[in-house]
């Protein structure tokens, strides 16, 4: 523990690197976004698990398309259509924030509009939902946080306080992890010191349990990068930049349900380190699955991870889903990439 920078108690484990197999060997192919129901022509296809239910967005005609996934026929099929990209799914509830309104589905298949975020000034950044709670944030200092008790209704949402008055902070990433909303704040204003790991129940009032930044060493920079909660672990991209050359090395962690301690389970490089929105638990082999750009890692228990296999997807993976009886669809910014794995 640093009292200077109140730098939480990290643990590093042992990293294995040999090759190991918790799941099948996998042959992966690039695929068509017409294998997930879209029109030729259809870009940047992405895949989305909430938890209960799979759809899929692709870019066309500068719209975005959702297709929703029937498990009982296999197939794919359009259900509608955004102008701006999916910005939170899990707890069965996929949610979009669109200008200032917002839209949810909690079946995969209707998109409903879930009320308006009054007075946004720019862009929202985050959101997350209990399945029936949610929460936005935006960046901008008057208006940081938009709360809402139910999702389902068509009622607008509250903002329950100000970055000056009460020190609501902008978050940059957020989850919600066994009974709370737990959140990479900003600093909002440099210099404020109010940045960090932010828990809350509501939405309405939070609680830092970690600084951020949670300290410098020397010439290296060290921050929170992204924040979710899968499996029932609750996972922490930490990144940590040398000198100016914009290079930076990732440290993927599990942290504790509380969101106040965590631990290093391995180190990799930016083009390499998992993105958390392409990390799966598969049920089946009780195996979390996480894929970076060149390596295929695994872990029984979200703790101990090794590298299963290697990959070669073109980019690093930024979404991915596995299907029970089918396999897993792994995107990158430009490809889909799917391997049969019933």
């Amino acid at each position: 523990y640093d009292r200077k920078f109140n730098t939480p108690l990290v643990l590093f484990t042992a990293y294995k690197s040999e090759i190991k197999y918790g799941i099948p060997k996998l042959n992966w192919e690039a695929i068509s976004p017409t294998k997930l129901g879209f029109s030729s022509g259809t870009e940047y296809g992405k895949v989305y698990n909430s938890g209960k239910n799979i759809i899929a967005t692709g870019y066309y005609n500068n719209l975005y398309e959702v297709n929703s996934y029937d498990p009982a026929t296999k197939t794919w099929s359009y259900i509608s259509f955004t102008t701006k990209p999916i910005m939170y799914w899990g707890n069965g509830v996929f949610l979009w924030v669109q200008f200032t309104y917002v839209y949810v589905s909690t079946d995969g298949k209707d998109i409903q509009y879930a009320g308006n975020l009054p007075n946004e000034k720019n862009p929202a950044m985050c959101a997350a939902s209990s399945g029936k709670a949610g929460v936005v944030s935006c960046w901008y200092v008057d208006n940081p946080i938009y709360c809402k008790d139910d999702i389902s209704t068509s009622d607008s949402w509250i903002m329950p306080g100000t970055f000056d008055k009460d020190g609501i902070c902008c978050f940059t990433a957020m989850t919600w992890h066994k009974g709370q909303f737990v959140g990479i704040a900003s600093e909002t204003v440099t210099g404020s010191n109010k940045g960090g790991i932010q828990i809350s129940v509501s939405g309405r009032k939070w609680t830092r349990t970690i600084q951020y930044p949670y300290g410098h060493s020397g010439d290296d920079y060290k921050s929170f990068e992204q924040i979710r909660s899968v499996g029932g672990r609750l996972f922490l991209i930490a990144a940590y930049r040398k000198g100016t050359s914009g290079d930076y090395t990732g440290q993927f962690c599990t942290m504790r349900d509380g969101g106040d301690r965590y631990t290093v389970d391995f180190e990799a490089g930016q083009f390499d380190l998992p993105n958390l929105d392409a990390i799966v638990y598969v049920s089946k082999y009780a195996q979390f699955v996480a894929f970076g750009k060149a390596n295929i890692y695994i872990s029984p228990d979200g703790y101990n991870w090794e590298i299963a296999d290697t990959a070669a997807f073109d980019s690093r993976p930024v979404s991915a889903v596995h299907i029970p009886g089918d396999g897993f669809y792994v995107s990158t910014t430009e490809t889909v990439y799917y391997a049969a794995c019933p």
